[in-house]
């Protein structure tokens, strides 16, 4: 593979729309995990890393697969560097907020050690007040402390380093579930974090279709027994996952990939490896892709508008969870990343270079502060990025250079050449390169 020269040059950083399930009606406006509508022009961005070295010999590799979150958490945001990505995610986090990354520690598949991991490590790349965010300030946990322990970890309550346990109690309110039965919640969520990362894993589920985020907050909720807890789930899920408590404080949800059940889930073996890992802001778009992953290897239950039906339920009122439209996600697959300097790229050697020269729509869009522009050349071209106002006058030159072929990351800071602020209003990122002339709107908010 021939090295890029770009600032974040990424190969495979390819926008997949995603397949629906057969028969698929049009649904809801996209929203993220909190409920907010979000912008008419914005999607519900998934991103898929799949890498070929994270699993071989029924070991995982935990170098790999922290490579593979740093390129997953980079993706998703739109920002370069590991911590400033993670950070992105924590809005008005402090020195003294607290992270709960929310596991599943249930039955032969569960969250690997290797995946926590990767996730802890990038949260203590983030710099908060000036210092690196105290890992003593990031909980790992699931329903209890033998759950963690029968999986591998290590139980720590102490006072230095990322504490790892079980749910110490639950709060006092009970509330009601759509369909089953009154659930109060781990003081965790309700008492201790600020903010939630749902960590879950890809398994199929007899009554249920599949077992993702939704089904993750199973070990959140005190009676899970309950005779109501294990029928029909339509309902049930999306209606845990609206709780305000969850609701408020989730901000991402992760799926761990790496292995997965087909079928005999959610305790059975895993019986296929598809190498990945699943990230998104959006709760409803995720569950949808890792189903639609798991349909993909021939489970038979992760149909979204069959089995897994609440998946589809949580995309629309009163639950507003997120969206499952195919229309309104946007995929980015991701395959075997590297990392280095200046970002990540792949090394998919099977991968051909871009057929076309493409100027992606930036995102964020609208955005306050930067937005990134991402474009792909099919071969060594001089080429010049520049943003417009729309009556036509030059307002920044982002890249004016020799580059390709490949696909590049650039920024914009919101800025005119002379360094001083642009104003709030709509502008034009034009890429050329010799005749070629590629250009897409974009909006600041100031």
């Amino acid at each position: 593979m021939k090295k890029q020269k770009s600032n974040c040059s990424r190969r495979g950083f390819i926008q997949k729309t995603a397949t629906g399930a057969a028969g698929l009606m049009a649904l809801p406006l996209a929203r993220n995990v909190h409920g907010e509508t979000a912008a008419p022009q914005e999607k519900s961005r998934v991103v898929v890393v799949r890498h070929d070295d994270s699993y071989k010999s029924g070991k995982l590799n935990q170098d790999v697969i922290q490579t593979m979150m740093n390129a997953g958490i980079t993706h998703l945001t739109g920002i370069t560097d590991v911590g400033e990505a993670w950070k992105s995610i924590f809005p008005g986090i402090t020195a003294s907020s607290i992270i709960a990354i929310k596991i599943n520690c249930l039955f032969q598949v569960s969250t690997h050690k290797e995946v926590t991991k990767s996730v802890t490590e990038g949260l203590k790349r983030m710099v908060v007040d000036g210092n690196p965010f105290p890992a003593n300030n990031i909980i790992v946990w699931d329903r209890d402390d033998g759950a963690l322990q029968a999986r591998g970890y290590s139980i720590n309550k102490s006072k230095t380093g990322v504490r790892y346990f079980g749910t110490p109690g639950f709060n006092s309110i009970s509330y009601s579930i759509d369909e089953g039965d009154k659930q109060k919640l781990s003081s965790i969520i309700t008492d201790t974090c600020n903010y939630l990362i749902n960590l879950s894993v890809l398994k199929n589920h007899g009554t249920g279709g599949v077992t993702l985020s939704m089904k993750n907050h199973y070990g959140s909720i005190s009676n899970v027994g309950g005779p109501h807890m294990h029928g029909s789930v339509i309902n049930i899920l999306p209606s845990l996952s609206a709780l305000a408590p969850i609701r408020q404080k989730q901000v991402i949800c992760i799926c761990d990939a790496i292995i997965c059940v087909r079928r005999g889930g959610p305790d059975g073996p895993a019986t296929d490896s598809p190498k990945s890992i699943i990230l998104s802001k959006d709760l409803v778009a995720h569950d949808y892709t890792g189903a639609k992953i798991l349909k993909s290897y021939g489970c038979t239950s992760a149909d979204v508008m069959g089995d897994a039906h609440h998946v589809y339920n949580a995309s629309q009122p009163p639950y507003n969870l997120g969206t499952c439209d195919p229309g309104q996600i946007e995929e980015i697959t991701v395959n075997n990343p590297t990392e280095t300097p200046s970002g990540f790229i792949s090394r998919n050697e099977n991968e051909a270079v871009p057929n076309g020269f493409a100027l992606r729509q930036t995102y964020p869009n609208p955005f306050n502060g930067r937005t990134f522009i991402h474009y792909e050349l099919p071969e060594n071209r001089a080429v010049k990025i520049r943003i417009m106002n729309t009556k036509g006058q030059a307002v920044r030159t982002v890249f004016d250079g020799t580059q390709g072929p490949g696909w590049f990351q650039r920024e914009w800071d919101g800025k005119r050449e002379d360094g001083s602020q642009a104003p709030s209003g709509m502008y034009l990122c034009v890429l050329e390169a010799g005749r070629i002339r590629r250009t897409v709107k974009m909006q600041l908010i100031q």
